[in-house]
């Protein structure tokens, strides 16, 4: 029997598709890369607009993805016995292996042959936040026994901690950068909760506008240089803001919208059913 899509994460994932496409086309349609890198936000808006509608697609549009990748994550259950576990566990290690490092490879050479460089990171940090947290799922499933959301959070809180001390120490090459994943990871890992917890079924129209207001207002503090003193701790919460806040506000928000669009559509196509067939 085939499984049942959710339709409006299916209609954000093209979103995310476009949204990688829009922001490419703006950096290849500038001379100068680095003016919508770091814009200068005192000249004209007419010259300004485009560094500043690419820093906000660039602000959530990656961890959009690994969100959605973490959402559909077929992670370790607590009620597994050790076999089914461990059975679970090497298939999705092996499917994971298939599906992304294959083209990874092949893609990455191809790129390599036209551009000169290695591309398509995105593939590599996928797969390997994908086994990261198949792995550290195996581990909690163990220690968080009664489905905890805190014990969880704790969890991969104290294992994203030890990831981020650890992968930067490791050996880089054009190719493999075992460190990328950490930009990623938190995405990753809200999806995983969002999923195993049924928090999306939760995600009503406040929590979405709380999460949308809260996205522009760490966007101004963390990339409007006229927004706040320069300073060496400003400078370190502006980190803080771009890496966590506002990545993961900006991804709930654009996936409660689209819940939110989808339920009024259905809402208002079963009120049409019901006015031309009142028997309904």
């Amino acid at each position: 029997m085939a499984s049942q899509r959710i339709e409006y994460l299916d209609a954000v994932k093209g979103f995310a598709i476009f949204l990688v496409v829009f922001a490419h086309a703006i950096g290849w349609n500038v001379s100068d890369v680095d003016s919508i890198i770091n814009p200068d936000y005192n000249q004209p808006f007419h010259t300004a607009w485009k560094g500043l509608l690419w820093q906000i697609v660039y602000s959530f549009h990656m961890p959009l993805f690994f969100m959605i990748s973490g959402y559909f994550l077929s992670s370790i259950d607590a009620g597994m016995t050790l076999s089914e576990k461990t059975s679970k566990l090497k298939k999705q290690v092996v499917r994971k292996s298939v599906r992304l490092l294959i083209p990874y490879f092949f893609t990455g050479f191809l790129v390599l042959l036209y551009k000169g460089y290695y591309g398509y990171w995105f593939l590599f940090s996928l797969w390997e936040v994908s086994l990261l947290s198949l792995g550290i799922s195996f581990i909690i499933s163990y220690v968080n026994r009664n489905g905890n959301i805190w014990f969880d959070l704790a969890g991969w809180t104290v294992f994203y901690l030890i990831l981020k001390i650890i992968l930067p120490r490791l050996p880089h090459t054009d190719w493999v950068e075992f460190d990328r994943c950490l930009f990623s990871l938190p995405a990753f890992i809200c999806g995983i909760l969002m999923r195993k917890y049924s928090l999306l079924d939760r995600l009503h129209k406040h929590n979405v506008i709380i999460c949308l207001c809260g996205f522009f207002v760490a966007f101004v503090l963390a990339y409007l240089p006229y927004a706040f003193p320069e300073s060496v701790l400003v400078h370190k919460g502006s980190v803080g803001l771009r890496t966590y806040i506002i990545p993961l506000l900006g991804c709930i928000a654009v996936i409660g919208s689209f819940k939110l669009m989808s339920t009024d559509c259905a809402n208002i196509a079963w009120g049409g059913v019901k006015r031309l067939f009142p028997m309904c």
